[in-house]
């Protein structure tokens, strides 16, 4: 009976240990493993002739914590839009796919008014922080495939802070919320909005990446994604600037 009870108690245990493994990989992209497979490889080196056919000027770099595909990128300007750190001068190491995601969607930023954007962090080991919360995942930065950005700049020069400016409805930085999640280059964006306990100062942006299978054609991937409704993120700017105003 003591060895039927201890066997009953080991399979009950073993799904649930299992089931807490998954969870701590889940911000993980599908397909993510490390060390890398040969999958992940094959798709961080499609990555890079993307780059190339982007126009991107490029450099590999030296190998990087969980990063599959380190670059840097010397002018540090993607698709017509410069990016300049707040704190420190480079090289800034990303994965290859971040790099992409913003040389392809460096045109329509553009097109918006977007000239410069300035940010605090892409590489850095660190895990997810959402609700004021950290979780044990490992956060996208770990992942060289996430971006905070405190400020964007436009076509007059003029810096658009999204501390101040964000939940004040500022046209800039709506149009660029609204590239940046319509594309299908990025995840979801967190802001100010939708996740005012760790986000309230900056936008995060995370490049998409599939690594379980092929990646699908740009037309595929983005027809089969849902568009997020503006309207709920207007709510939610109007709820979280009511409730700033009244901490204030």
């Amino acid at each position: 009976m003591a060895l039927l009870c201890a066997i009953a108690v080991a399979s009950a245990a073993g799904p649930a240990h299992a089931g807490k493994r998954k969870r701590r990989h889940s911000n993980m992209p599908d397909g993510w493993s490390w060390p890398p497979t040969a999958e992940m490889m094959r798709t961080g080196r499609e990555c890079l002739a993307r780059l190339d056919q982007l126009g991107v000027r490029w450099r590999k770099a030296p190998k990087a914590r969980k990063v599959v595909t380190p670059v840097v990128v010397p002018s540090m300007e993607l698709g017509g839009i410069e990016l300049v750190s707040v704190y420190r001068q480079g090289p800034h190491v990303m994965d290859c796919h971040l790099a992409a995601a913003l040389a392809e969607q460096g045109p329509a930023l553009y097109e918006v008014g977007v000239r410069q954007i300035r940010f605090t962090s892409i590489h850095r080991y660190t895990r997810v922080r959402t609700g004021g919360k950290q979780l044990r995942a490992l956060s996208r930065h770990a992942l060289g495939m996430a971006i905070d950005i405190r400020d964007i700049v436009d076509d007059a020069g003029v810096a658009h802070n999204i501390a101040e400016d964000y939940l004040n409805d500022d046209e800039l930085l709506l149009a660029v919320e609204g590239v940046v999640n319509e594309s299908g280059d990025f995840r979801l964006a967190l802001t100010p909005a939708n996740d005012p306990e760790s986000h309230d100062d900056h936008f995060h942006f995370e490049a998409r990446v599939d690594y379980a299978k092929k990646a699908k054609t740009r037309v595929e991937a983005r027809s089969s994604r849902a568009r997020p409704q503006r309207a709920t993120h207007r709510a939610q700017r109007t709820t979280h600037r009511a409730q700033r105003t009244t901490r204030r």
